[in-house]
């Protein structure tokens, strides 16, 4: 095949092989870019069972797109071949990386816990890999982990030398989905894979259990000289943790406990339960290993604390511990730190939102796109397509979603190509906002209509929250963490949008009111509080307390900052939001040369956007908004 043109692809090198195809590196010469090139074998293609398999295997891939995980392309016939077109991830994999041994218990977990997104990604979808392997799991040049779905990776090259390393043995592919056939990697099965059972999820969740001990302690759980002797060790060997590093948590070590379970009935439910537990490492919890670890890299540090970070006017940047949100604690303690924003446009930073591990934030200036890494110096641009504005993060923060023009887009969070996610019929005004599900879901408000929906892979939205009959519009939803609902404001016709509800099973209810005053970004805490922008009196950043599991406030609201405004929470309690950013409601006056104001040229205070002055500096000219309307106006 190498050297040959199949429709538009130049194949330029051999990847792999494996039971189930031939994988190569190509040239797609009407895109201009590398792609994987997995072909069905040619002495396979009059088999109805492989053939059938294979196409299987490309809608099952077509319906599983997610940042840990391989996309497909495409998958075509040309001239009587059998081929997909895949992502290329260029890097090692996984088991090239543990020729290395073990590596540092924060950097295992981090690798685990986006191989757990990914899985987790999957199982929503109905879909079981059953071949989780470190061969199958490419560690991305960009820092992305990445699934290699069904026999992608470079794991079998077909040779009598790849036959001795049985982390690369060959998978048993015949009668692929009937119980009694042995499916997977010898090192890495399920025992009820061993014994040819049916497997479901399970099967999964003990390979992720396998994979995460051999990151941890460097070389594998079961081995043997032959495949027979690996598969008796998963039969009737019982994991021995005890070879895992002295500073595992022993969260982490439970953990593996139920991942390793022998019975399917006894092992961990749900990989995501893995995520969670492996996310409450990071946050702060490896201090309970019985040796605590070497001091923490830059990165992980900024992940263990509790800091709140501002974004403040002229771009500045302050943090302070979320333990303020405490109202009773009685001096609680403070820590600060400001990072400047330096860009062209001075103008104030908007839709600042950080990422639920708390490790980075995104926001917009000028209509540019800016990611700001704790642990670094300056912020990066990411290219757009057009002017960026309310931007949102994925749950596991490999992509960020935004707005520009009328449509949503997303883009990688470490850069690259933006793909559209949908174009409402309408575009977005003031009080619209989008947040990203953790079922992968784009959740969004116009501003001028109800709450939506869409996949954040694409599609058409329908809506999550129709208007009452007595209610104007919807503005700046959030959703709560472990898919418990979605926060949103709600403006009825005959007043302010001073409600805070929220959407749970197919039911919506009212969680606070503040009579005739705007309420904006209503977001979930980790410390149990709803915090919000709260504009006119008493304006600025506040929270109330709330209960997770009946949805509903259990105590007063209180002042977190008055000189602050469009607050986001992680999932590890930090706080970000503008300082200097409580109000848009202003007065123009004109100002002589010796500093006196004149009475107000406007109507009173309103929204107002994009004033400029005349070139004979004796009329203003601005846009107007009531809350209803926009206008431009010419004072």
């Amino acid at each position: 095949m190498i050297g040959k043109t199949v429709a538009h692809y130049e194949i330029t090198g051999l990847l792999g092989k494996g039971g189930m195809g031939e994988v190569y590196r190509a040239r797609d010469t009407k895109l201009q870019r590398d792609v994987a090139f997995k072909v069905l074998p040619t002495e396979m293609s009059g088999d109805p069972e492989r053939a059938a398999r294979f196409e299987r295997e490309a809608r099952t891939l077509a319906s599983l797109q997610h940042p840990n995980v391989a996309s497909i392309y495409g998958f075509e016939k040309v001239d009587g071949i059998h081929f997909l077109t895949m992502e290329l991830v260029e890097g090692e994999d996984l088991a090239e990386h543990l020729t290395r041994g073990s590596m540092p218990i924060e950097e295992a977990l981090h690798i685990a816990r986006q191989v757990a997104v990914g899985l987790e990604a999957a199982h929503e979808k109905n879909i079981v890999h059953r071949d989780l392997k470190p061969a199958n799991i490419k560690l991305g040049e960009d820092g992305v982990v990445k699934i290699l779905v069904f026999g992608l990776a470079r794991a079998y090259t077909g040779d009598s030398s790849d036959v001795e390393d049985l982390a690369l043995s060959p998978t048993i592919t015949a009668a692929m989905t009937q119980a009694g056939v042995v499916l997977g990697t010898a090192a890495y099965m399920s025992p009820e894979q061993a014994r040819g059972k049916t497997v479901d999820k399970r099967a999964d969740i003990w390979a992720f259990g396998v994979v995460l001990y051999e990151l941890l302690a460097g070389h594998q759980l079961f081995e043997g000289e032959s495949v027979s002797d690996v598969l008796a060790g998963v039969l009737k060997t019982e994991p021995d943790l005890h070879q895992l590093p002295e500073d595992t948590p022993r969260s982490i070590a439970k953990l593996l406990e139920r991942c390793l379970d022998k019975s399917p009935l006894s092992r961990l439910r749900d990989i995501g339960e893995a995520r969670i537990a492996i996310d409450s490492a990071l946050g702060g919890e490896v201090e309970e290993a019985s040796s605590v670890t070497a001091a923490a890299t830059p990165r992980s540090s900024v992940n263990r604390t509790g800091w709140i970070v501002a974004l403040i006017l002229v771009a500045v940047m302050a943090s302070v511990t979320t333990r303020l949100l405490a109202p009773d604690a009685p001096e609680p303690p403070l820590r600060r730190f400001r990072l400047p924003a330096e860009h062209a446009d001075a103008s104030l930073p908007d839709g600042l939102v950080i990422s639920r591990d708390g490790s980075k934030i995104a926001y917009t200036n000028a209509g540019r796109l800016y990611v700001r890494e704790l642990d670094e110096l300056a912020p990066r641009e990411i290219s757009t397509p057009g002017i960026a504005a309310e931007p949102c993060w994925s749950p596991d923060g490999a992509y960020i979603g935004y707005v520009s023009g009328s449509a949503i887009w997303k883009v990688p969070s470490a850069g690259g190509m933006s793909a559209k996610i949908c174009e409402p019929a309408t575009g977005f005004t003031p009080g619209s906002g989008i947040a990203w599900s953790v079922d992968n879901r784009i959740i969004y408000s116009l501003g001028s209509g109800p709450v939506f929906e869409v996949s954040a892979n694409g599609g058409d939205p329908r809506i999550l929250v129709p208007l009452l009959e007595d209610e104007q519009d919807t503005h700046t939803p959030s959703v709560l963490p472990d898919g418990k609902g979605v926060l949103f404001i709600s403006h009825r016709k005959d007043g302010a949008p001073d409600r805070v509800e929220v959407a749970a099973d197919g039911a919506r209810k009212l969680v606070f009111r503040i009579p005739e005053i705007r309420i904006y970004h209503p977001r979930y805490a980790s410390s149990g509080h709803i915090v919000y922008r709260r504009t006119g009196t008493n304006s600025g950043v506040w929270a109330v307390p709330f209960s997770l599991s009946s949805l509903e406030v259990t105590g007063e609201p209180f002042l977190v900052t008055s000189d602050g405004g469009n607050a986001s929470v992680s999932y590890d309690g930090t706080l970000v939001f503008l300082r200097g950013a409580t109000d848009r409601l202003n007065e123009f006056v004109w100002v002589d040369r010796n500093g006196a104001l004149s009475d107000p040229v406007t109507q009173g205070a309103m929204w107002f956007f994009a004033a400029t002055l005349s070139p004979d500096g004796k009329r203003l000219a601005v846009s107007e908004w009531d809350g209803s309307h926009t206008d431009i106006w010419i004072h």
